[in-house]
């Protein structure tokens, strides 16, 4: 019992220095582009979410958490985030077929694809010490959950009525996670990862470069170590060919965010 609490209470800050978390939050301009086709109970068109449903550009909020276990062999290290992506829209003029409703004149609609990420992965430490530590590639799989739900409305030909298709679902999606830390110096770090998943003619991946700048030049402070400012890009591509759904939704847009590293 005296050499386990011993062990414990030497192993304690070691632990403590091997483990890191941070935060961040910042803001999205989401553009979506692309098509849906839902067909439950009769034909649909290609309906395409710009000029159909006139959906148009939306700034979300972003929402991540790391836990960095890089010093400690066999854990994985941790991400958790939530993205919300909703888009409402409306179009008028339009005659198109959607899950067998013939749709003619103003229509109004609304797509959301809430993002609810897990995810674990390893760093590869024998290319960041090759590398001198400018390179830091990561590998793993987790979980995306999406909260998925798409509202179409608007005047049908067959009753001259107001006709609402509306459809939902969770979905939890296994991908996996390829990422790139690149250090060239203290104060400029790049962040690049790859998240997808493919199976048969349904191809769901998001792609997101960023460049986070540390403050290290302020003098005599380690506040440059524990805070960082972050501006990147990203791409997102949902592709669905199921029974009821044919579908293509490609998302995309800046960001910035700022996080802190404890």
């Amino acid at each position: 019992m005296r050499k386990l609490l011993a062990l414990a209470i030497f192993s304690a800050p070691v632990l403590s220095f091997a483990i890191s978390i941070s935060g961040s939050v910042g803001f999205i301009n989401e553009s979506p582009s692309g098509y849906i086709n839902y067909h439950s109970g009769g034909a649909s068109d290609n309906v395409d979410v710009k000029n159909n449903l006139g959906l148009s550009s939306k700034t979300k909020p972003w929402v991540r958490i790391k836990i960095n276990t890089d010093g400690i062999p066999i854990l994985p290290s941790f991400e958790f985030g939530y993205l919300p992506v909703k888009f409402d829209g409306s179009a008028s003029n339009q005659n198109f077929t959607y899950d067998g409703y013939n749709f003619k004149g103003n229509v109004s609609s609304s797509i959301k694809m809430d993002h609810y990420d897990i995810f674990g992965y390893y760093h590869l430490p024998f290319i960041r010490t090759a590398s001198k530590g400018i390179l830091n590639p990561k590998l793993g799989l987790g979980v995306r959950i999406v909260d998925f739900s798409a509202t179409v409305s608007g005047t049908v030909t067959s009753s001259s009525q107001t006709q609402t298709v509306s459809k939902s679902a969770t979905l939890p999606i296994p991908m996996l996670y390829a990422g790139l830390d690149v250090r060239p110096v203290p104060s400029l770090h790049g962040d690049f990862h790859v998240k997808g998943v493919g199976y048969g003619s349904n191809l769901y991946y998001d792609v997101v470069g960023e460049a986070k700048i540390y403050p290290t030049f302020i003098k005599n402070s380690s506040v440059g170590n524990h805070v960082f400012l972050g501006v990147g890009y990203r791409y997102e591509e949902v592709k669905i060919d199921a029974k009821s759904i044919k579908s293509d939704i490609k998302i995309d847009g800046p960001f910035a965010e700022v996080g802190v590293v404890f």
